[in-house]
């Protein structure tokens, strides 16, 4: 079954003794370059995931890992790389950018493992 897009908000929220965070914070760039985005998180969590939004879209899940150089592809992948070499740091790059890679790049830390159908917006 799926996840919402107000579910997976609330399954991110709360109060927690840490934080997430990404940058460059914003970025804009020409088409054919090298993009690396980081997050980073303070919680100590082995799950780290990196989502894209296009407008008016679902969140899609593109790479997600279980800890330090664990890696995963997700069906949505392709033209982007990531890397895991601490526990609190998760890069994604955008290999060679291109306006069909024009959105919303979020990532997100969890102590638990979430599964991903579909997620659908709200």
């Amino acid at each position: 079954c799926g996840i919402s897009v107000a579910n997976f908000c609330l399954l991110f929220s709360g109060l927690m003794d840490g934080s997430v965070s990404q940058t460059p914070r914003h970025c804009i760039s020409g088409t054919g370059k090298k993009i690396t985005l980081e997050c980073s998180q303070t919680m100590g969590y082995d799950n780290m995931y990196w989502y894209r939004q296009d407008p008016g879209k679902a969140l899609q899940l593109l790479h997600y890992s279980y800890g330090v150089n664990t890696t995963e592809k997700a069906e949505l992948s392709s033209g982007s790389t990531v890397s895991r070499l601490r526990k609190e740091l998760f890069s994604l790059t955008l290999e060679s950018t291109s306006l069909s890679q024009t959105s919303l790049y979020l990532c997100a830390s969890s102590e638990y493992t979430v599964l991903h159908r579909h997620l659908q917006p709200a």
